[in-house]
Parts: structure tokens; sequence; C-alpha cells
């Protein structure tokens, strides 16, 4: 079975712990809304919001999609695979639902965002239609940690998700802080529920049926206390209960009618008390192990060389200093956030060279386990900003492939200008993310500074590449001379044995020389470059190999050879990854004319339908003015003027709002 590339600890329910307050009073307020399209919970750190929400899906029968967000998911490519996986944890415990292929037409189009960009937008009105397939009544999403995203892109995708979600949906979204959503529009509908600070906090019989559970005998002064001091804030309660474990009544008192401070200074005074009574050993394994957001036996064994941290952990989740849970039978630990940033704080303050050293064991521990993201983070942490580099360049181009342009800018950026400058790999995918998010000028003048860079060191591999990249966008602004001469340069530089970059430079050549000498070079360099790319064997994905053929049969098509041109389709179609993509589109629009050319109009009709249907279902508006016009014209053979028309003027009146005046 192929692994899973999704930290599943982003779709695990909190575990139940017996000491938690059921809170039925925000429970009921949250049942009784459940008609409303969004649930909105919005408090600062430590009110309880995650353990609410973890004890209402648990006491109520809801198919529930879980999604823990954090910094590394303000890519949009990313959020929304993330949230197509969700729903697919989801429908794996509904026995009637787990063999349904939900997502495949989403993932598709993220995948292949790279060979055939498509809008976000268009990417989640897929996911919404597949969603209405599965989402009949009684389904919830919640988006727990939404404080973490930050991305104007993706506030505006969940804009959008609210909006047009299934009614049989409800979405709960659980932050820190007040995002820049739609709320006003959601409150004046009446279609928003509301949960803020005040409503999470506390009260005071609330406050009196916790303590009392280990304290039965504790005064209502001290309740009062409690109430007064902590503001009912859940993260001071609880620490403070964790304070007064064990103690005599009396002693408890005392200790609560000590405390000063409030709010945020109030939890670093009782995690230092709390700090300052466990063994000298436990200390230094918390304060090490808070460099890590999530911990388990081997993590912790590897960056700390010892070998008994598993036992430590559990002794740790039994003094309730952290929380554990399960992804499958592995069982990871995590402490509370605040008491995380409390402990990082005095570490990185007290012992900075023990720091950069824990943090870079923790990289190392990371790289070895091929998990780069994790690697590349805890090597800037601690200061290595070449090893951080080094890594980044292990993943950055798949993270281009895949779509995560805008994690990846975000990356790029914290390595800072002086350390890309050593790295001109790093410049290249820098350009390639400027040209995903369409500046072309940035694009251009990273690419130049990668050619540079490359030419410093003598890398003519490196040079190749990015001279194609650069003739693919003198070709696309319109530059055909500048495009041939640069893919011609990129040719002399390439070594014979990289067949990929030479395939993608012959068929940036190809386009060019077609249109500059004639479509007879044009093919030849075109059928070069397939010949070139089959000459990598498996080191050429399927993707790259069918996108370099269905080319080469659109040329095919241009140079008068129908027959090549269905021949080249085909062969792109059967290798092809997955049926339900852009380029099954853009192959099945460029088979129906060889077809109508035939006079085989039901078999040119069906490829028009098809690559329609699929431009359609994959919301693919830069290519529906080709679809409707080849359906229009094969209409048009097959006498039927009205439909024929109709599709005609489809195509006209797209191709004019998209700027495309040929058609």
């Amino acid at each position: 079975m192929k692994p899973s590339t999704f930290l599943q600890t982003k779709f695990l329910l909190p575990r139940q712990n017996p000491e938690w307050l059921p809170r039925p009073r925000l429970q009921e307020a949250l049942l009784s809304n459940l008609s409303r399209r969004l649930i909105f919970i919005s408090a600062p750190a430590g009110f309880g919001k995650t353990t609410l929400l973890s004890n209402f899906v648990r006491a109520h029968v809801f198919h529930i999609a879980w999604y823990q967000l954090d910094a590394l998911d303000n890519d949009p490519s990313v959020f929304l695979s993330y949230l197509v996986e969700s729903f697919r944890q989801a429908l794996r415990h509904i026995e009637s639902a787990a063999a349904l292929p939900f997502g495949d037409a989403t993932l598709a189009l993220l995948e292949n965002l790279e060979e055939n960009p498509v809008g976000y937008y268009q990417i989640l009105t897929v996911f919404i239609n597949e969603l209405f397939e599965i989402v009949d009544e009684d389904w919830l999403l919640v988006l727990e940690d939404y404080h973490q995203i930050n991305s104007l892109a993706i506030h505006q995708l969940v804009d959008y998700l609210i909006e047009n979600a299934p009614p049989g949906l409800q979405i709960i979204l659980s932050t820190r802080v007040e995002p820049p959503l739609q709320l006003a529009r959601f409150r004046a509908r009446g279609q928003l529920f509301e949960l803020k600070g005040a409503d999470l906090r506390f009260s005071p019989p609330e406050i009196a049926e916790w303590f009392r559970a280990q304290l039965p005998e504790l005064s209502e002064e001290s309740i009062r206390l409690l109430s007064e001091k902590t503001g009912g804030w859940a993260a001071a309660l609880q620490i403070i209960l964790s304070s007064i474990q064990g103690q005599e009544t009396k002693d408890a008192e005392r200790f609560i009618s000590e405390i000063s401070g409030t709010h945020r200074f109030i939890f670093d005074y009782l995690a230092e008390e709390v700090f300052q009574r466990l063994p000298e050993e436990q200390q230094n394994f918390l304060l090490a192990t808070s460099v890590l957001e999530k911990m388990d036996g081997e993590t912790c064994d590897y960056i700390l060389r010892r070998k008994d941290s598993f036992e430590v952990l559990e002794r740790l989740e039994t003094a309730n200093l952290c929380l554990a849970n399960f992804t499958g039978s592995h069982k990871w630990f995590f402490t509370h956030q605040l008491f995380r940033e409390f402990l990082l704080g005095k570490f990185r303050r007290e012992s900075p060279k023990r720091f950069l050293q824990v943090e870079k064991r923790a990289a190392a521990f990371y790289e070895r386990n091929k998990e780069w993201e994790q690697a590349f983070s805890h090597y800037l942490q601690a200061g290595s900003h070449e090893d951080a580099a080094r890594v980044l360049e292990i993943f950055a181009q798949e993270f281009v492939e895949h779509g995560r342009v805008e994690a990846l800018s975000r990356y790029l950026a914290e390595l800072g200008e002086e350390t890309l400058r050593e790295h001109p790999e790093l410049l290249l995918q820098r350009g390639n993310v400027m040209r995903r998010l369409g500046e072309a000028n940035a694009a251009v003048s990273n690419y130049e500074s990668a050619q540079a860079g490359f030419r410093r060191y003598g890398d003519r591999a490196g040079i190749c590449r990015t001279l194609t990249r650069l003739a693919e966008m003198n070709y696309f602004q319109g530059y055909y001379q500048r495009a041939r001469e640069l893919a011609t340069e990129a040719l002399k530089q390439a070594a014979a044995e990289d067949h990929v970059e030479r395939a993608r430079a012959l068929m940036s050549l190809a386009k060019s020389v077609g249109f500059l000498v004639g479509m007879d070079e044009g093919r030849a360099l075109a059928e070069e470059a397939v010949s070139e790319v089959h000459r990598a064997g498996e080191s050429a994905a399927s993707l790259v190999k069918a996108n370099l053929i269905q080319s080469l049969g659109q040329i095919c098509w241009w140079h008068g050879d129908p027959q090549s041109a269905v021949r080249y389709c085909e062969e792109a179609l059967q290798i092809m990854p997955d049926k339900l993509s852009p380029i099954a589109a853009r192959t099945y629009i460029t088979m129906a004319s060889p077809y109508l050319y035939w006079r085989d109009f039901e078999k040119a009709l069906e490829y028009a339908e098809q690559g329609l249907n699929l431009a359609q279902n994959l919301h693919m508006v830069e290519l529906l003015p080709s679809a409707y016009a080849i359906l229009g014209n094969v209409l048009t053979r097959l006498g039927e003027p009205v439909r024929a028309e109709s599709s005609l003027r489809q195509a006209m009146e797209m191709a004019q709002r998209l700027g495309i005046a040929s058609y």
C-alpha cells in the first residue's frame, strides 16, 4: 500500500480526559444552533475551545471531518488537499461509504497544477460538487486553530466554501483571533452562531464542580478567588489544579489566596510554579523537547541521546503535563500550546547554546527520516541556513510540481537573499514560483540570477535548465526569435544523458521554430523531444511524458497529419496517471478535429463532448472556447444548426472575455 503523505495527527480528535468538564450549557448552545451555516468559536489560547468541540462531537452522532490547521497550511494547494483528506478520513469510518471514490477529481486538478494551472476557485467548486454526492445531513467540518491561516487567498476560499457548501454540512471554525472572513454578511442573514471568550469563561459553579471533584471541602471564598483571579480562563484553572493536586485543603486554599497577576502573567507564574516542583530530570526533558510540536519515544531518544523517553512521556501524561493521541497504533504526545511556549522561551533564554544544539539534532533526525519540511524548519531555528538551503533544494521542485508555490515562496523568503545568492538552484525555483504566481518579470529576473550563479559554479546542467525556462517565458510573451535563441543555447549546454531537460528544451524550440519557420521543422523537433523523453525511462514522470506526447499530437494536427495527431493523443491517454486531468481534456479536444476531418461525425462528437464535459467539470475556463468551438463545428456538420450556433456563440463570447480574439 502506498504510504500517505498526509500528517495523520491533523485529522485526530483529541483524546477524552475523564477530568475534563462536560460544560452542558455550551454543548446545548452548539446543538441548538446546528441549523446555522457557520459556528464561529473565537477566544484566546487556553480557553478550552478544542476541549469543548471534542466533547461535543463525541457526545452526539455526527459524521465529522476534523482538520487541525498549522502554519504549513497557508498554501492553497496544501489547504485544499488536506480538506479533501479530512472528508476521506471521515468516510473510512462509514461502512456504506468507505469505498466511495471521493475527492479524486479535486486531487487530480491539484496534482496537475504545474502542467495545466487552473484557478483555486475552480478547484474548490469541483470539491463542493463532490461534497454534494456524499453530504446529506448531520455532517460537521471542524477547522481547528484557524488563527494559523494568514493567507488572504485561503480566507477567500473559506468564504466561498461557507457560502456554497451543501445544506447538510455545518462548518465550525475555531480560532484565537477573528479572521478577515465575511462574517458580517453571515450575521446579517442569521446564518452565524458565535461563541466568544466571555462565553467560554468558566462560571463560579463550573469552577466549583471541577475543583471539588478533587477537593470536596474547598471553600466558597476559594472558588470566588479562583473566578476573580483567573477570569474563568481554563488554562490557568487547569494549571492551578495541577499545582494543588494531592495537597490538603488548607494548603490548597493558601496557594489560591497567594496567586497574583492576571491572564498571561498568571499562566507564566503558575507554569513556573509547576515546573519548579518537577524532578530535575523531567525539567530538562521538558525544556529540550519543547522544540518539538509533537513527540514520541524515538524522536526524543534521538535528540536527547537517551533510551527511555517513552516511559518519561507516559509519566508526564499521568501528571497531566502532556496529552496523548494515537495515529493507528502509534502514540504521540503533546504539551499544551501555552505550556510549550513557556518552556520554549525559557529554554532559549536560559540555555541558548543547548537550544541550538537540540534544534540541530531535531533537524538531523527529520532529515534522516526524509521529513524535509520539519528538517528545514529546525535547521532555520538552529541558525544553520546553509543546511536549511541544502534541504530545501531537495523538495523545492516537488512543491512547484504539486502547486505548493505559496509555501515554497515563504520558505525561500525565510532563508534570506544572502543565502539564496549562493544557491542558484533555489533562485531557479523562485523563478518557477514567480511564474506560477503570474509575475513574469520577477520570474525572468530570478532565472537570469540563477543562470549567472550556475555559470559561476560551472554547472552546465543548471545553465541548461534556466535557459529552457527563459525560452519558455519569452515564447509565452511572444518573443519567438529570442525564445528560439535561448532554447538552442539550452540544448548546447545540456548533457547527453539529461534526457528530460533536453526534451523540454527541444519542445520549447519546436514551438518557436514552428511559428518562425514552419511546421515541418517544428514537428521534427517535437518528435525529437518525445524520443528524448522516452530515453529517460522511469526517471521521467508519466505526466511529463503525457504532456510532451500530447503537444506533439497538437503539432501534428497543425502540420496536417491527422493520423499521427490521433495516434499520439491516444498514446498520451494510455500513459496518463489520471484520466480526470486537464491534459486529458486537452487531448480529447485535439482528437475531435481529425475525426471531423475524416467525416466520422459520431466519433468527433463523442470526443468533443468528452473534452467539453471534462473542461466544465474541472472548471478549466481557458479550455472552454476551444471546446465549444470544436463542438459547434461538429454540430454544424451533423445538421444541428441551432445547437451549433449556440456553441459557437459561447465560444466567441468566452474567447472575447478571455482576450482570445482569434476564436
